[in-house]
C-alpha cells in the first residue's frame, strides 16, 4: 500500500480514526502514510534509531530475570572469553544482553548478530541445520527458467531452448558449488 499523501513511498504508518455520528453509530476512517508524510501531518512517529532501546527497556521491565535464573544459565551454550572476563556480554548499541536473548529468543538490534555471533551460530545450526543463509531467490529463478524452457519447447524455439538450458546448467552448478562449500 502506498502513502495516501505523496503516493510515492510505502505506507508504514497506519491510523484508524473513529468518530461517532449524531445517532451514535461509529464511523471508521483509515489513513496510511509513509513516515515522512505522517510526521508532516502531525502524527507522532517513533524514531527508528531509538526503537531497539525502547524494546530493550520494555522487555527488561516486562520480563525481569527471576532470582532463580540469575544464578544459573538457562541455555546449554557455553560462555566465551569476553563474557567471562567482563561478566556479562551485552550490545553496546541497544544494551541487550545474552541473558535477554536466552529468555526471549529475540535480539534487540541488528548489531546483536555480531555481538552474539558465537551463540547464534550454535542456535542456527540446531534450528536450521546450517549457519549460512540460503537464498530462496535462486530456487525461484531456477523454476522460472524451467518454465520458460517448457514454453520454448512447446513453441519449438530450439535456439531459446539451448540458451535456457545453458542458463539452467550454470545456475545449477553455481547452487551445487555453494552447497558443497557450506552455504
Amino acid at each position: 500500500m502506498k502513502c495516501q499523501a505523496c503516493n510515492k513511498f510505502a505506507a508504514t504508518v497506519h491510523q484508524l480514526d473513529v468518530t461517532y455520528g449524531s445517532d451514535g453509530v461509529p464511523v471508521f476512517a483509515n489513513s496510511a502514510f509513509c513516515s515522512r508524510c505522517a510526521q508532516k501531518s502531525g502524527l507522532n512517529v517513533a524514531n527508528t534509531e531509538s526503537f531497539p532501546q525502547v524494546i530493550s527497556v520494555l522487555t527488561k521491565a516486562l520480563f525481569p530475570p527471576s532470582e532463580k535464573s540469575k544464578g544459573q544459565k538457562s541455555s546449554p551454550m557455553k560462555p566465551n572469553k569476553s563474557e567471562t572476563a567482563q561478566g556479562v556480554l551485552s550490545c553496546d548499541k541497544c544494551g541487550w544482553t545474552l541473558d535477554d536473548f536466552r529468555q526471549t529468543s529475540r535480539l534487540g538490534c541488528p548489531n546483536d548478530y555480531l555481538v552474539f555471533k558465537d551463540y547464534l551460530a550454535d542456535v542456527f545450526e540446531r534450528l536450521h541445520g546450517q549457519t549460512k543463509h540460503v537464498d530462496w531467490r535462486n530456487d525461484n529463478q531456477l523454476e522460472q527458467l524451467n518454465g520458460q524452457l517448457q514454453q520454448a519447447v512447446k513453441r519449438e524455439d530450439y535456439e531459446a531452448c539451448a540458451s535456457l538450458r545453458d542458463e539452467i546448467n550454470a545456475l545449477q552448478s553455481e547452487l551445487n558449488k555453494d552447497l558443497s562449500s557450506g552455504g
